[in-house]
């Protein structure tokens, strides 16, 4: 068979072969967390039915908040079978970063868990939305028609619903699917309609949101498939948050491949073990970090002895340490990924028979044959030739359709040829392979996020008593990078670096708040050919010496 054109198309393929099969455990419910592919299929169609109640149509866009939950994939598939851009939000996110995302995608619904961590995403919501009158509020988000509540709790509670948000009664999702029609809906998603955006580094201090079309999610998740030699009855650990593209892409290829997904809405490394044996997983990648985790928590190696096939993102600089930990105990073959949230996460990876020394780098093979990786120089843009480390480009289905909302940074990131600059630092190889060393910019690291410093110091800088603020990386060894915040305060401001902490706190993502926070007089500059700019080599000296300073006592 070929690859599919649509997800829908690709969902409807994988229903009707195996119907019965088990499609998800959901682990965070109790009782009986397995659903089969029929099962969910009933569940879309009727999810498909009340988005087109709320009046969602081609072309709107829902912003997914959930968590790895059955409702997470259900919805995914009902949006796109409507024709609707999911954009997909970690829910660590909080008013700043929600408020960036509505007003930039002008969404018409938003889907929030309750009963989550105990957090109240409702009242994140009401605090970005406003309290004003209906006329005032429906003025400030013309756009949004519905707010759709999801009980993503472990046990069903009876108060989990959320309450109305501005001029919004809130849908819960449970008690509309219980009286929807079963039939599914007229749907209009095509081939080359937008299906999902995901959140990339910024460069103006708001998230950019990468999207994708449906054609592109198909293959990539065909593709992929093949690459992790997926095979219907095989489990996939779903432990990577479903809106980042790591996770998705994944994951989006198990499911479509017939490969159970074992969903965990939190990642544990107890409770990852504990399923490792009970669901028999075959298939489980991430960051380093996370690995690592799940190895130290297994007391039993044979724990894992369903493990079959791995992958790694050296997110902490100890990737190829952990990946030869794993080879040694389990003999898994480990292979080091490449990719991004405008390129999708699996963009590439290494043969399993390479040398260990080779596997263990970023980059590999591209998963499509499609996929066309080039080096140019960064400064002049001359093409190099293979061997010679430059600006990687990217060129095939894998590439973003552009930014939401912001035609300006989505023109900015092309070649006049039409090539992706990807803003990484690496090589490519004669075999087609690539080999990534970099971030070429400023970019963070944090908590296995990719985030703009500039975001980070737009919202410091609105503090009323900061004056200016920088925000630079300090790779800790096993940790990554630990944002190191330098701030000059307003002239006769009283101001404590806890104080900012505090401001930091609930306001933006907790992976974003710096580790260290420093009050300065001046932020050290130089005088260049094109203005001013901050010395951010010497703040990282600075943040280093911070860093490795022993505590106070």
């Amino acid at each position: 068979m070929g690859e599919p054109a649509t997800l829908m198309h690709a969902f409807d393929r994988v229903v009707e072969a195996h119907p019965e099969r088990v499609a998800l455990l959901d682990t965070g419910r109790s009782g009986a967390p397995a659903v089969s592919y029929q099962e969910l299929s009933r569940q879309v169609d009727a999810a498909a039915g009340v988005l087109r109640e709320l009046g969602l149509a081609r072309g709107d866009v829902l912003c997914n908040w959930l968590p790895n939950i059955r409702e997470w994939m259900v919805l995914q598939f009902a949006a796109a079978h409507l024709g609707l851009l999911t954009v997909n939000l970690n829910t660590r996110f909080r008013a700043r970063e929600l408020h960036d995302v509505l007003a930039t995608t002008e969404a018409a619904a938003i889907v929030l868990p309750t009963g989550f961590l105990s957090i109240d995403f409702a009242a994140i919501t009401r605090e970005v939305l406003g309290d004003d009158s209906p006329a005032q509020w429906r003025r400030r988000w013309p756009h949004l028609r519905a707010v759709i509540a999801v009980d993503a709790s472990a046990e069903p509670r009876p108060d989990a619903s959320a309450s109305a948000c501005g001029d919004l009664q809130v849908v819960d999702l449970a008690a509309a699917l219980a009286t929807a029609d079963p039939a599914r809906p007229p749907g209009e998603g095509g081939a080359d309609d937008p299906v999902d955006a995901f959140t990339t580094s910024g460069t103006t201090g708001a998230p950019k949101l990468a999207m994708h079309r449906q054609r592109g999610v198909a293959t990539h998740c065909h593709n992929v498939a093949r690459a992790f030699d997926l095979r219907p009855g095989d489990r996939m650990l779903a432990a990577l948050p479903l809106c980042g593209v790591f996770g998705f892409s994944g994951s989006m290829a198990a499911f479509l491949a017939g490969a159970g997904l074992v969903l965990q809405p939190v990642f544990d490394p107890d409770d990852a073990v504990v399923w490792f044996e009970a669901a028999s997983i075959t298939h489980a990648y991430g960051p380093d970090g996370m690995l690592r985790a799940i190895l130290d928590a297994a007391e039993d190696p044979r724990a894992l002895g369903s493990w079959r096939c791995g992958a790694f993102g050296n997110f902490t600089g100890d990737g190829a340490a952990l990946a030869a930990r794993v080879e040694d105990t389990l003999g898994v073959p480990m292979r080091g990924v490449y990719g991004s949230s405008e390129l999708f996460g699996l963009m590439s990876l290494w043969p399993e028979d390479a040398d260990r020394d080779e596997r263990y780098l970023g980059g590999g093979l591209p998963v499509g044959p499609d996929i066309e990786v080039r080096t140019a120089d960064p400064e002049d843009g001359t093409l190099l030739e293979h061997g010679q480390d430059g600006e990687l480009q990217v060129r095939g289905y894998v590439v973003m359709a552009g930014y939401v909302g912001n035609e300006q940074a989505t023109r900015a990131t092309f070649t006049s040829d039409g090539w992706f600059r990807t803003g990484d630092f690496g090589r490519t190889r004669e075999d087609g392979s690539l080999v990534y060393h970099t971030r070429l910019g400023d970019s963070l690291r944090l908590g296995g996020y990719l985030v703009d410093p500039a975001e980070i110091e737009e919202h410091l800088q609105s503090h009323p008593f900061v004056a200016a603020a920088a925000v630079v990386g300090v790779q800790q060894p096993g940790v990554g990078d630990a944002a190191v915040a330098f701030v000059e305060t307003a002239d006769g401001a009283e101001l404590a670096a806890d104080d900012l902490a505090t401001f930091c706190r609930g306001r933006i993502a907790a992976f974003k708040i710096p580790a260290r926070i420093e009050l300065v007089d001046a932020l050290p500059t130089v005088e260049g050919p094109n203005g001013v700019k901050i010395q951010r080599h010497e703040l990282r000296r600075r943040g280093q010496e911070l860093l490795d300073a022993p505590p106070s006592a």
